[in-house]
């Protein structure tokens, strides 16, 4: 039995119980039985070596050179990121005590959402980089109309400017690495149900 969580082919979110979608109701087991029952023998041929074919990385020459240091960042990058964080944090808050600006509270309460999102969603993230998941990395999406965009994604684009525009590159790169030239292809639309 395998861990890995399964996306529906439908709408792109994760299947809840017994392989049916909660958004949208697919079933994955009748869409087996459907297609087996639907295709002729030399269509269950062509479906056959089409499953086994395994996904091909058009730029593993990109990403085979990278990949180790995609790895190292993205598994100790939210430790520098929480870091600074927590020391934007600290200056933020002496700021506010020593001349009660509105600008040093406005920092307080952006460093103290950094923080939460680098050791938050950071931690997930490097468990899934050290392990190498780069198909749960890819696949695990905020579903925005009919987009679907990776989480780190987003969280590394807003951990960006809150963290003065230098502190939240360390989480950002290997996301943008992993998303667009890593080994598993990124899915960005969400494929509607035909009735």
């Amino acid at each position: 039995m395998s861990n890995r969580i399964q996306f529906c082919p439908e709408c792109g979110r994760p299947f809840g119980i017994n392989d049916v979608c909660e958004n949208c109701g697919h079933n994955i087991n009748l869409q087996v039985e459907t297609q087996e029952n639907l295709s002729s023998p030399a269509e269950n041929k062509e479906n056959e070596s089409i499953t086994n074919q395994t996904h091909v990385n058009p730029h593993r020459h990109l990403w085979n050179p990278i990949e180790q240091v995609v790895v190292i960042l993205g598994t100790y990058g939210w430790i520098f990121s929480a870091a600074i964080s927590l020391l934007f944090l600290i200056l933020s808050f002496i700021g506010v005590i020593a001349s009660f600006s509105a600008n040093f509270l406005i920092d307080l309460l952006f460093s103290g959402f950094a923080l939460f999102l680098s050791v938050q969603y950071g931690r997930k993230f490097a468990e899934r980089v050290k392990a190498r998941d780069w198909y749960y990395i890819v696949n695990n999406v905020w579903i925005i109309g009919s987009f679907r965009i990776p989480k780190m994604l987003i969280i590394g684009l807003i951990l960006v400017p809150l963290l003065n525009w230098w502190g939240g590159w360390i989480i950002l790169l290997p996301v943008i690495a992993i998303t667009f030239i890593g080994p598993v292809p990124t899915q960005w639309s969400v494929t509607k149900k035909m009735n």
